[in-house]
């Protein structure tokens, strides 16, 4: 992706000015819903290693690299990342909550996955 074009994510930044720093491990995500956006970002552009190293614990364990590879990098097309919620956090926080809803297509067929993830530092 180029740095000077939107950003997949929708927030509105250019992608040097919002994913680009995360996606590449130059910079940490400041909040839950900035790793949020990268992630779906990473998805758009077909970054498994920014995949991977945003997961832990169970959902890591049961990553599937080859199915994240042909279905969801090279099967779907990536339309919109729609943020419903995001929990309050402050510099305390250890953890934090998004809601939100990714748009795409998959076999000529629209899709909207809808989810409430958890996200920890």
């Amino acid at each position: 992706m180029q740095a000077d074009i939107d950003c997949a994510c929708c927030s509105g930044k250019k992608f040097q000015d919002c994913c680009q720093g995360i996606i590449s491990g130059e910079q940490l995500a400041a909040t839950p819903l900035d790793l949020m956006r990268s992630r779906y970002t990473a998805h758009v552009i077909h970054d498994m290693g920014h995949i991977k190293r945003s997961m832990q614990g169970k959902a890591l364990k049961l990553f599937d690299e080859l199915k994240t590879y042909d279905e969801w990098f090279m099967q779907c097309v990536w339309k919109k990342l729609e943020i419903i919620f995001t929990s309050p956090i402050t510099k305390q926080s250890k953890d934090g909550i998004v809601e939100f809803k990714a748009y795409y297509s998959f076999q000529d067929t629209d899709h909207t996955l809808h989810e409430r993830s958890k996200f920890q530092k």
